[in-house]
């Protein structure tokens, strides 16, 4: 890889840098090359070496998440690899354009949380940047690792085409058109708040269809809080610092400064002078070094005085002198002028085409005339609605009478980039919206089809209404990926992780309203297990909160069902017996709940029995009987379940004395069988003592 400080703009670079012209990058984010200079560590390298993938975390074949299946490696750098992937859902839907792109960090990095945070802070700035010429984010996701789906580019960096274009760069005719869209993504970025901070050639891709798609906005400085735009909202910052690259970082950014839109500006006009000229403006000195050097600006003769004027204002080093946003860039490059008559006359053209069919041409000019006669008498009407704001337009279109269906889609058609993006500004409102962790997605749903509805064929609407489909499913997928692995975890007894869960069937119900979640069936075990061990226990506190947990997440497996149905029993009575046990004595005692008491003791007599039918020795039962009777202190001598188990355990001393008088141990045999008479005469007292109670 080339170092940043090494120039570029001589005759042996020239020769070994050059590249064919139908180089090909196949990839979301190609980013930049790895420079000693740069700080950035988050870069792609597209001259991997194929035949290396010792770090490689996925292969062919592999599928993340039941859904993206990998093709192959495109990319690896410092931090992540770039896989081409197909979308099976979008496959199955029989959608042609399944192809994404898949970003993950490498296996060596996955374990620190800084770098998670990285990538995930990436797939959130760059998905709140809805603009054609930004690379596109749908969504992100974890399964074993982060990872973020992107759109799959084809084409080449501005960085070859420079390089390609030496020694007399591009014709500025080219250049303008590149210039436009690097500035009408700028110029709309910098509208949201956010600072790229790290511009340069490689950082921009130039598509096989002509389109700019400027990516790396993970590292992007947001100069306003709200830039979480598809996803749970956080304030937290990434302790990873983000970089610049010195040849186009302005003096500030060097100083070590806050990154301002002003820097963007004078890296931007660094490319737009290297595009037209295929040389650096300072010839790649680092502009502190320039600005100590007193180093001056020339015009090239190839550069329009108009483009000079742009670019001489954003190399300025003193950021006071530049020009201030990309929006006046944008209107010094662009020339508009009112075709609104002409493009009305040419609609009456085609509705009178249409209308008369095969009239004589005499017939066609004379309605076209009455028709255009009408339009200027109703010019002043015309030049108000021309002059309204696109919010008050679109809410006056459909009161206008409907003779003047032409006149609709005259205006539809001239406020277009203006209506889509007012629309545009509605949806960022919702997702600006701090309110819920999670943007409203139905209304955002709602204000894309009303726009659809009136411009079906825009490229942009569909692009938009694709990527918030697809990140409406991923933050889907996420929450009930982070249910699930809480679920499975069994880690409902953690106060901050209870809140968490609640917090996140919460965002789901809120994300979609009629989803049904089922947990998986690993998670259903792990409960049933928490579950019975809560109630062996009597822990009433962990019963408590399985049965809130088995409500909200268990409540249609059957089983299931069954255990929260005997788990709710069993608490009831806990309660009751200790109420009991704190009112025995009291003035007010109450009466023993008998009920209530089979159920709180049902595990432990059941253990009684279960150790009587397994003991093989006079001393384990004589143990068992001391056992019994700690449990009959808390319980009246008429106690069904006690009464049953002194029964059995006199019916064993009985078969312990019969083995004894076989063996000619009658001493043994008359102790034994003593044990058996008290035993039935505490069972005898017991049932006198309920018939007198009875009487």
């Amino acid at each position: 890889m080339e170092n940043e400080n090494t120039p570029r703009d001589n005759a042996n670079d020239d020769s070994s840098r050059q590249k064919n012209d139908e180089t090909v990058i196949k990839s979301a984010e190609l980013v930049s090359e790895h420079s000693a200079n740069n700080t950035h560590d988050d870069i792609i390298d597209n001259s991997i070496d194929k035949t290396n993938h010792k770090n490689t975390s996925l292969d062919s074949g592999d599928i993340i998440d039941n859904r993206y299946k990998i093709v192959s490696l495109i990319g690896r750098g410092g931090l992540c690899e770039v896989y081409q992937a197909k979308d099976l859902l979008l496959e199955a839907e029989g959608i042609d354009a399944s192809d994404v792109a898949i970003k993950v960090l490498q296996s060596n990095t996955t374990e620190n949380p800084d770098y998670n945070d990285l990538l995930i802070k990436e797939a959130k700035q760059t998905q709140s940047l809805s603009h054609p010429n930004i690379v596109k984010v749908f969504g992100f996701g974890f399964d074993r690792f982060y990872y973020l789906v992107m759109e799959l580019l084809d084409g080449e960096t501005l960085e070859d085409i420079i390089l390609r274009s030496r020694p007399n760069g591009l014709p500025p005719k080219k250049t303008l058109s590149l210039l436009k869209q690097i500035v009408s993504a700028f110029s709309y970025a910098h509208s949201m708040g956010v600072v790229h901070s790290d511009l340069k050639p490689s950082n921009i891709m130039l598509t096989r269809n002509g389109v700019i798609k400027i990516f790396d906005f993970g590292v992007a400085r947001a100069q306003s809080l709200s830039v979480d735009k598809y996803a749970s909202i956080t304030h937290d910052e990434s302790s990873i610092i983000a970089g610049y690259t010195p040849a186009y970082a302005s003096p500030n950014l060097i100083s070590g400064n806050s990154p301002s839109f002003q820097d963007d500006i004078y890296a931007f006009s660094c490319i737009a002078y290297e595009l037209v000229t295929s040389k650096h403006p300072y010839n790649r000195t680092p502009s502190n070094q320039a600005q100590e050097q007193a180093l001056k600006l020339t015009r090239p003769q190839q550069l329009p005085g108009y483009l000079w004027k742009v670019l001489f204002s954003g190399l300025q080093f003193n950021p006071s002198e530049r020009l201030k946003s990309f929006a006046e860039i944008e209107t010094l490059l662009t020339r508009r002028k009112s075709h609104f008559p002409v493009l009305v006359a040419s609609l009456l053209v085609m509705a009178a085409a249409a209308s008369y069919g095969y009239h004589s041409l005499n017939q066609a000019r004379s309605g076209l005339q009455a028709q255009l006669t009408d339009i200027q008498n109703a010019q002043d009407h015309e030049e108000k609605l021309l002059a309204l704001p696109v919010e008050s337009l679109l809410k006056t279109l459909p009161t206008l009478p409907p003779e003047s269906s032409v006149l609709k889609a005259a205006l539809l058609h001239l406020n277009q980039e203006k209506a889509i993006d007012w629309y545009q500004d509605r949806i960022d409102s919702i997702l600006n919206n701090s309110t819920n962790r999670y943007p409203d997605y139905y209304a955002i749903e709602g204000i894309i089809k009303e726009a659809l509805s009136l411009y079906p064929d825009s490229h942009s609407l569909t692009e938009m209404n694709k990527r918030v489909t697809l990140s409406w499913q991923s933050s889907k997928s996420l929450i009930i990926d982070q249910i699930n692995s809480i679920l499975e975890a069994g880690s409902y007894f953690d106060p901050k992780i209870g809140q968490d869960i609640t917090r996140l069937r919460a965002d789901l119900s809120q994300i979609d309203h009629n989803f049904d979640f089922k947990p998986s069936a690993a998670a259903n075990s792990v409960f049933a297990d928490q579950f019975r061990t809560a109630m062996n226990t009597l822990d009433s506190q962990r019963l408590k909160m399985l049965i809130a947990v088995g409500d909200t997440y268990f409540s249609e497996d059957e089983h299931n069902v069954a255990l929260i149905t005997k788990g709710e029993r069993l608490f009831n009575a806990v309660q009751s017996i200790n109420r009991y046990h704190e009112l025995k004595q009291s003035d007010n005692p109450i009466k023993f709940p008998y009920k209530a008491a089979s159920d709180y003791y049902e595990f432990q007599f059941n253990a009684f029995h279960e150790r009587l039918r397994n003991l093989k020795t006079v001393r384990q039962l004589q143990s068992l009987e001391n056992d019994v009777n700690q449990v009959a202190k808390d319980v009246p001598a008429d106690f069904s379940p006690l009464i049953k188990t002194q029964l059995a355990m006199a019916k064993r001393y009985i078969q312990f004395s019969d083995q004894f008088l076989n063996a000619r141990k009658q001493k043994a045999a008359n102790t034994v069988m003593k044990r058996a008479n008290a035993l039935f005469a505490k069972i005898e007292a017991s049932k006198k003592e309920q018939y007198d109670d009875r009487g």
